[in-house]
């Protein structure tokens, strides 16, 4: 995860904000759900294979990880005031 994305979302919690961070799961062992700090989380989304996969071979996944992302979403209820996307494929999702 990037620093500066883990930093920001910290900086923010301290101002009194509660942020979701959404990312593609990488292996099996790591829990859906993080929790990063008090009000930060962080949020893997099963989208293709578990693994590290290249930047141009995740592209393919982006489809299905905005649908689950959406889904997750949905089953547990959660609504968001600003989505912010630091990454062009996190912009497309």
């Amino acid at each position: 995860m990037s620093v500066y994305i883990r930093e920001l979302t910290l900086e923010l919690a301290k101002l009194g904000h509660t942020l979701d961070i959404y990312t593609r799961s990488q292996d099996s062992f790591t829990p859906q759900i993080v929790d990063l700090a008090p009000k930060v989380r962080l949020i893997h989304i099963q989208a293709g294979e578990q693994s590290d996969l290249d930047k141009l071979l995740i592209y393919s996944h982006v489809p299905d990880f905005a649908c689950k992302t959406e889904n997750f979403r949905k089953l547990n209820n959660l609504q968001y005031d600003l989505i912010f996307s630091h990454y062009w494929l996190s912009g497309i999702a």
